[in-house]
């Protein structure tokens, strides 16, 4: 991770969450959190894959981000093998 301003990995309670990709809502999981340069706005690195492109920045935000409970034990998190 490069760039501006502090960083916090993510908790276990405040890390599953829901995100919404073209449309449709999947399950990912939160890796960092940062304060969005400057701003009071958070941003948060979430991966939702196994993939090295399924990852990304997201502002958090009700219509992108949403928390999610934990999943129960042996539910797969993401789609195609992702990180329990």
């Amino acid at each position: 991770m490069a760039g501006p301003g502090r960083f916090w990995d993510a908790e276990p309670r405040w890390r599953w969450v829901r995100i919404r990709i073209g449309g449709r809502w999947i399950p990912g999981d939160v890796e960092r959190w940062r304060l969005h340069h400057g701003s009071t706005a958070w941003i948060a690195l979430v991966r939702w894959g196994p993939g090295t492109l399924d990852w990304g920045w997201y502002l958090v935000d009700p219509d992108t981000v949403r928390p999610t409970p934990r999943p129960h034990s042996g539910e797969p998190r993401t789609g195609g093998g992702g990180r329990p």
